[in-house]
């Protein structure tokens, strides 16, 4: 069967190249039927055309069907959504408006990733990583759901939070109608980075090996063309680390933010660290871009920001 379907009463265009398929080519093959990829791709009270035709045995397509119509109910993606944070109380809230269009919300569902443009998945999905492949980068990403709410907000990022995929660089909102269908997700909000959000360990002991993993808030960016044909996450941060104050006994690797060291005496510590991002920043010929042709002519680096975490290590005798 090859199914199409458009916003058009002529059924000119199809709506997308998702509703002009070989049903033969998708998870439907054998059946009469044509299953969406992906939740949102309908726009609830919009009226939309299908229709479908069918091949024989002999490879021979038949005509068009009649074009049927219909217009589908749902709730559609929540708006405004930001993330606000409290220096003060070194929280991240995440907040967001119901849409007036469509059903009404009756739930929320939160997802988060460090990945800028990500597609909320509720299993773990594979992404095309392009040409160039960076060591952070995991394959598949994971799920990157975080919860489920009746309200508008939600804390997303704060030391030791304890949801799945919480303190990450980005964060969408799919609204859920009391049926259980979803909308499509909402535009991204970027949390502040980097932002030091693991739980220091406070306690050590004279003679024997303390180690604390400090992790950072970061971006992976996303996957674009760079060079021609290069595609890639060009845009991964890499957040560098630093004892800003410590004994002397106390180092950080500063690469991966982790703290090491052996005490050689008991007594209270007091110790800062701190996590600093950069982005490297190129500088494009404008009129060959213009044109379509990228020729770099230069880079600088830009600080997107720095962290600091205080902490008391205890050291017992």
């Amino acid at each position: 069967y090859h199914f199409m379907l458009s916003d058009r009463p002529d059924m000119k265009y199809p709506l997308s190249p998702n509703f002009w398929k070989l049903v033969s080519r998708t998870p439907d093959k054998g059946k009469p039927q044509y299953t969406l990829p992906c939740v949102g791709l309908l726009t609830p009270g919009t009226t939309y055309y299908w229709r479908v035709r069918a091949m024989d045995s002999n490879g021979v397509w038949g005509p068009w069907s009649p074009i049927w119509s219909f217009v589908p109910e749902g709730p559609t993606p929540p708006l405004d959504v930001t993330l606000h944070f409290d220096p003060a109380t070194g929280i991240g809230s995440l907040s967001w408006r119901p849409n007036p269009v469509g059903l009404t919300p009756a739930r929320y569902r939160v997802y988060g990733s460090d990945e800028k443009g990500f597609s909320v998945s509720d299993v773990p999905y594979n992404v095309n990583q392009g040409d160039e492949h960076d060591e952070m980068l995991p394959q598949p990403f994971p799920a990157n759901f975080v919860a489920e709410t009746s309200e508008t907000q939600m804390a997303v990022v704060s030391v030791g939070l304890g949801l799945p995929n919480a303190n990450k660089a980005f964060y969408r909102v799919v609204a859920v109608d009391g049926n259980g269908n979803r909308s499509r997700s909402s535009a991204y909000a970027a949390a502040p980075r980097p932002f030091i959000h693991t739980v220091p360990v406070t306690a050590a002991r004279v003679g024997e090996p303390y180690s604390y993993q400090a992790a950072s808030i970061r971006s992976l960016g996303d996957v674009r063309s760079r060079g021609g044909s290069k595609m890639a996450f060009w845009d991964v941060e890499h957040p560098r680390f630093a004892i800003e104050q410590g004994p002397d006994w106390l180092t950080i690797d500063s690469a991966t933010g982790l703290l090491t060291g052996e005490p050689d005496a008991p007594g209270r510590f007091e110790v800062v660290i701190s996590a600093t991002a950069d982005r490297e920043v190129r500088q494009v010929d404008v009129v060959k871009m213009s044109w379509g042709q990228e020729e770099v002519v230069g880079t600088t680096t830009e600080r997107v920001g720095t962290a600091t975490q205080e902490f008391t290590i205890e050291v017992a005798p």
